[in-house]
């Protein structure tokens, strides 16, 4: 943590040059390097700078390094000169510029920040979604076993209630022949 913070203090206090990035590819001025193609690109991670190189027999030897070292010289002559104007400039003028180079990094950060936690919040709200979906299924479930059961009882209770009628039919079938031969005895009765 202590060097975290001491790494953050010594780019705070660092002058920050930003290096215009041209799409011209560069390559070492060594010859015994390998030669850059024309098409590729630098690669630059913000601290080191890193070339793709191939061999190309086919590239022109003699004239490419020259171009390069063209290249790099006029980069120096860039650089010399923006070092030059900071030098130049009060110590106040040269804070606010360090600044303003600080704050755009942060502003950065920040953009990136944000980015990150937009990722999070979409991978969170389709873990919700997952969740919520896993949920529902199981509620679903829930339900549709509910209905099965309610079903069978709805279907238990009509073949009681069936049961329960014909008993009724047949009692009262029973019950009005009773009264009926009730009524052949009754007049038998009276008849003697």
């Amino acid at each position: 943590n202590k060097e975290l913070e001491s790494e953050r203090r010594y780019r705070e206090r660092c002058l920050l040059i930003e290096i215009e990035d041209d799409n011209d590819a560069l390559a070492s001025p060594d010859q015994d390097r390998n030669i850059a193609e024309p098409s590729e690109s630098l690669l630059h991670d913000g601290e080191s700078c890193e070339y793709n190189s191939e061999i190309d027999g086919d590239t022109d030897i003699g004239t490419h390094p020259n171009r390069v070292i063209q290249k790099l010289k006029k980069k120096v002559a860039d650089l010399q000169l923006k070092i030059d104007a900071l030098n130049a400039l009060t110590a106040e003028q040269r804070e606010r510029a360090e600044l303003l180079v600080r704050e755009r990094r942060l502003k950065l950060e920040n953009d990136k920040l944000q980015l990150h936690i937009k990722k999070l919040a979409g991978a969170d709200h389709r873990e919700k979604m997952k969740y919520y979906s896993d949920e529902a299924q199981r509620k679903i479930r829930s339900l549709e076993e509910t209905a099965d059961r309610l079903r069978k009882e709805a279907h238990s209770a009509r073949q009681e209630e069936e049961g329960l009628m014909n008993d009724v039919e047949t009692t009262g079938q029973a019950f009005e022949e009773m009264q009926e031969q009730n009524t052949r005895l009754l007049q038998q009765l009276r008849e003697k």
